[in-house]
């Protein structure tokens, strides 16, 4: 006889993920991604953002704009200009703060290149 055991049940971090909406103008490629240049809008629970630049194969990719702005009592907006790779800010640029601040920045980051 296998004895009884009950489950515990670990609670999740239900605050990582929430549901946006997001809507897209500009080039797309013959396989219908997001290609060349466009403009890229994200709202949610948390921020709405904003991408204007190059895109490849629907990521940021090349040179463009991001901003976001943070929702709730603390809420502030950033702006970076730059560079992209593969969806991440990359190489350098220029973060910008709403009270004039700005500064140049070389973002770096490891990506793992495969033929896969």
């Amino acid at each position: 006889m296998i004895p009884s055991t009950s489950c515990v049940i670990s609670s999740t971090n239900t605050e990582k993920y929430w549901k946006y909406n997001e809507h897209y103008l500009g080039e797309k490629d013959a396989d219908h991604r997001k290609s060349r240049l466009g403009e890229n809008h994200w709202s949610g629970a948390k921020s709405i953002e904003c991408y204007n630049g190059q895109f490849y194969r629907d990521t940021m990719h090349g040179t463009g704009e991001y901003r976001w702005r943070y929702l709730g009592p603390d809420g502030y907006h950033l702006t970076y200009e730059g560079y992209f790779f593969g969806n991440n800010m990359h190489g350098y640029g220029t973060i910008s703060y709403p009270d004039g601040k700005a500064f140049r920045v070389s973002l770096d980051f490891y990506v793992i290149l495969s033929n896969t």
